[in-house]
C-alpha cells in the first residue's frame, strides 16, 4: 500500500511545473501555501520542519526566520525539485513519511508546519506523536487541512460525488 501512495504521488508530480517563487500574498490568503507563510510569519527559530514539503516554495519563504530548514516528503520527484528550490540555503529535504520513524532528537524543531496532509496520513495516532516527540517545548504546530464544509465541496456531496479536496493537479482529477 505505502509504494502505490509513493507511486501515484510520483506519477502526479512528475507532470508538475517545478518554478518556484516567494509566496506573497496580499491580506488572508486563499490557497494553503500562503496560509502556513500567513500563519508562520511572525515566528523565528533555530529549526523548521516541513512535513509534505512539496516543491519547497513554503522553506523558500520563510528561510530567513529560521537557522535550519528541514523538509519531508513522500515523493521522490518532489524530494528532488525541494532539494533544487533550497539549494544554497543549506536545506535538509528527505523522501519519508510522518508515520514512519524520525530520526530526529526529541524537541528538535522550534515549528513544525502541514498543510493538507493530515487527510492523507494513514495512521493519524503515530504521526501525531511524532510531531510531539520533535517538536520542542513552546515549539508551534500549524495545521491546515481542506474546508470540506465550502459550498462547492456541499454541492458535490448533494450531486454524489465526493469532493476533491486537493488542487487542479492533483487527488483524483490526475490519478487513473
Amino acid at each position: 500500500m505505502k509504494d502505490n501512495v509513493k507511486n501515484a504521488y510520483n506519477l502526479v508530480y512528475s507532470r508538475e511545473d517545478p518554478a518556484v517563487s516567494e509566496i506573497k500574498d496580499k491580506g488572508f490568503p486563499r490557497e494553503r501555501n500562503g496560509a502556513l507563510v500567513y500563519l508562520a510569519s511572525n515566528i523565528k527559530g533555530r529549526r523548521l520542519l516541513e512535513i509534505g514539503c512539496g516543491n519547497g516554495s513554503v522553506l523558500y519563504t520563510l528561510r530567513h526566520n529560521f537557522e535550519e530548514l528541514h523538509g519531508m516528503e513522500v515523493s521522490a520527484v518532489r524530494v528532488k525539485t525541494a532539494t533544487s528550490t533550497l539549494s544554497g540555503s543549506g536545506a535538509k529535504i528527505i523522501e519519508a513519511s510522518i508515520e514512519e520513524h524520525l530520526n530526529y532528537e526529541d524537541g528538535f524543531f522550534d515549528l513544525v508546519l502541514w498543510s493538507d496532509v493530515i487527510e492523507h496520513v494513514m495512521d493519524l495516532w503515530r504521526a501525531m506523536e511524532n510531531i510531539r516527540r520533535v517538536t520542542a517545548k513552546g515549539g508551534f504546530l500549524i495545521t491546515t487541512t481542506p474546508n470540506i464544509a465550502k459550498i462547492k465541496a456541499r454541492i458535490s456531496l448533494m450531486l454524489g460525488r465526493f469532493p476533491a479536496t486537493s488542487g487542479k493537479e492533483e487527488g483524483f482529477a490526475v490519478r487513473e
